[in-house]
């Protein structure tokens, strides 16, 4: 029997990758045998490049602010579609996006602020796509499955909203400054809930203090008016100083509240 939904795939993957079309003309798999025998000018048939651009344009569309400050911007978005998470998604029908942002987030690991970018905006695409997750018990406060801390250099954020300035002004990115120091913030991302069920949700990213930081991750497991208490006191404050705060988030939705 035919594998139509693979032979879709594979033929999607050869139309990306020229690399990838090459190895599968030179192969023998018989359940291939049907691409092998489609003209090979037709699976190449994209004037220009025009409509694999559009692809790997919004596959990255997440990813304006590591492409735009990254060395080489073009070659980077033709590099993801010969890249092993690009055909690692297509072949296990994850998201392209995501695989984008990993992609990014890999081989721009030598360059300091686009890096640093290429991890915050995958993180903020991940929440985004996250389902409600499961309710805590009543009474138990927990993180939610669309919120998460991630720790990058400070001043990431600061140079997301420069970047992110110059594009909307249609200007030039503005060069990258000095490598950051070794310095580390907290970053919360959370995406808020949406009434359209077919859009993306807005994700936000927020510096958080220490403190903050560090109860979301206490709340990635379900935590009761006890174990608020004894968080709290760590902080030299108690569970009525930080309730306020909680559910101003509970209400961004980045905080649950079991009923």
């Amino acid at each position: 029997m035919i594998d139509h939904r693979r032979l879709q795939r594979t033929l999607f993957r050869a139309q990306m990758d020229p690399n990838f079309a090459a190895e599968v003309f030179a192969g023998d798999d018989p359940s291939l045998a049907l691409i092998r025998e489609a003209s090979r000018a037709g699976i190449r048939a994209d004037p220009r490049g025009t409509r694999r651009l559009q692809v790997l344009g919004n596959a990255t569309l997440e990813f304006r602010l590591s492409l735009a400050g990254c060395d080489d911007p073009r070659a980077r978005l033709e590099g993801f579609a010969s890249s092993v998470e690009f055909h690692a998604a297509i072949e296990a029908d994850r998201p392209l996006p995501l695989a984008a942002g990993a992609y990014l987030c890999r081989v721009l690991a030598d360059q300091a602020w686009p890096s640093a970018l290429a991890q915050l905006e995958l993180a903020l695409a991940e929440v985004r796509r996250k389902d409600s997750g499961p309710t805590p018990p009543a009474g138990h406060w927990q993180c939610a499955s669309r919120a998460a801390v991630i720790d990058l250099p400070v001043g990431t954020l600061a140079r997301a909203g420069e970047i992110q300035a110059a594009l909307h002004a249609g200007q030039a990115c503005p060069a990258n400054p000095i490598d950051p120091s070794e310095h580390r913030e907290s970053i919360l991302v959370y995406a808020r809930p949406g009434a359209n069920p077919w859009a993306l949700l807005e994700a936000i990213p927020e510096e958080v203090n220490e403190a903050i930081a560090a109860l979301f991750r206490t709340a990635e497991q379900p935590i009761d008016a006890q174990a608020l208490e004894s968080f709290a006191a760590q902080f030299d404050a108690t569970a009525a100083d930080l309730l306020p705060l909680m559910h101003e988030y509970r209400a961004e939705g980045a905080l649950v509240l079991g009923d």
